[in-house]
């Protein structure tokens, strides 16, 4: 696939720029690219730092709300809707619901790739690394990850009794539900808790 392309699709879904939610200082993450590297660092891609990116790591960099919000437009079969802050006039919090999208990602494949993205969500939870959260009552499609706060070194295993604690990985998981017919997504970082 290479970097730009994956840096092209990526955008797509928001990273590497704010959410556009109602709130100050919103941060836009890192969705790299060669243009990018050569502006900050003065210096030309490696094919292998491609690799990292693509499995989130390297210079790649994205906040929960941009997790969250990328979930929600696979969810809704690639409709975005920007998140906002809704409060009555009396600052009371207020319940509600925005049904309208406010753009769609542009993709030439099938609708039915998006229910294979859904259906490969939903395994996760159901017999993959998110079963601990399998209900069958209620279709939950998710994805989970470790996000490595220290490297380790070449060959050997992540041993966490060894590692000071504040260098234990934080555990992801972003998901959305009921699968046929999602209302909300979310994504969750817990820190300093995967365990390998």
């Amino acid at each position: 696939m290479g970097i730009q392309r994956l840096h092209d699709w990526m955008t797509r879904f928001g990273f590497g720029e704010p959410t556009g939610i109602d709130l100050p200082n919103e941060k836009s993450g890192i969705m790299p690219s060669p243009k990018w590297k050569k502006d900050t660092y003065g210096k030309g891609w490696l094919p292998g730092e491609t690799i990292s990116v693509s499995i989130g790591q390297g210079y790649f960099l994205a906040t929960p709300l941009q997790i969250a919000n990328a979930t929600a437009m696979t969810a809704n079969k690639g409709y975005h809707i920007t998140p906002h802050l809704l409060k009555s006039s009396d600052g009371a919090a207020q319940v509600n619901v925005i049904t309208k999208p406010d753009g769609k990602i542009d993709y030439n494949g099938k609708p039915s790739d998006w229910l294979r993205m859904h259906d490969a969500m939903e395994d996760t939870v159901k017999r993959g690394t998110g079963r601990g959260i399998y209900t069958p009552r209620y279709r939950i499609a998710g994805k989970t990850g470790t996000a490595q706060v220290k490297s380790i070194a070449q060959g050997k295993r992540y041993d966490k009794s060894a590692i000071d604690k504040r260098h234990w990985d934080h555990a992801w998981f972003n998901g959305f539900a009921p699968v046929e017919n999602p209302e909300i997504a979310l994504a969750v970082l817990v820190e300093k808790m995967a365990g390998r």
